[in-house]
């Protein structure tokens, strides 16, 4: 069995494959990504949230008693992905995979270590990185891209989440590109 990051909602520029079978090898793999992730931290790189997400990937959920299963986070993770912009509610997530809202709360945390709902946030906030990235869009039309109700809430969120502003983070990221 493999783990390929379109499986878990991301979209790197190359994608990473890491295969079961060489479980041996995480260790080594975590701390070589944990010291490039530093010398990277004070660099306007984006690789640095390349680095990251490759990190997310070596903790990726796996099926644990009490926990869901993985075709039940491979269609979660599609869903989010799918359905970001709108408005995503415990409901509709529970029901795409066909339990109830309680159960899958707690089936959720112990398979992701978060929340739905902060999990649907993390994901929101990728994707505005992605979008900052990418385009030349407002950070208002990214926020409503996003599923964000305005661009007041999104920087919010996003200083939260990364401790500085989404214009901040933006400069920091494309003044290295002509």
């Amino acid at each position: 069995m493999s783990i390929h990051v379109s499986d878990l909602g991301m979209s790197p520029v190359v994608a990473v494959r890491i295969e079961a079978s060489s479980q041996s090898v995480y260790p080594d793999l975590a701390v070589l990504l944990e010291q490039a992730e530093r010398s990277a931290l004070g660099s306007n790189n984006p690789a640095f949230e390349y680095i990251s997400r490759a990190r997310a990937l070596l903790s990726a959920p796996a099926c644990t008693a009490g926990g869901l299963a993985p075709w039940q986070i491979k269609r979660i993770e599609r869903y989010i992905a799918k359905e970001l912009a709108t408005g995503i509610t415990l409901i509709d997530l529970a029901d795409e995979v066909r339990l109830s809202p309680s159960y899958f709360c707690k089936a959720f945390k112990k398979s992701f270590g978060t929340s739905p709902l902060a999990h649907v946030q993390i994901k929101r906030i990728e994707r505005a990185k992605d979008l900052m990235l990418t385009s030349n869009a407002s950070l208002a039309d990214i926020a409503f891209d996003c599923g964000l109700c305005d661009q007041a809430h999104f920087s919010r969120i996003f200083r939260k989440t990364t401790g500085m502003s989404p214009s901040q983070w933006r400069k920091s990221f494309t003044t290295d590109k002509g």
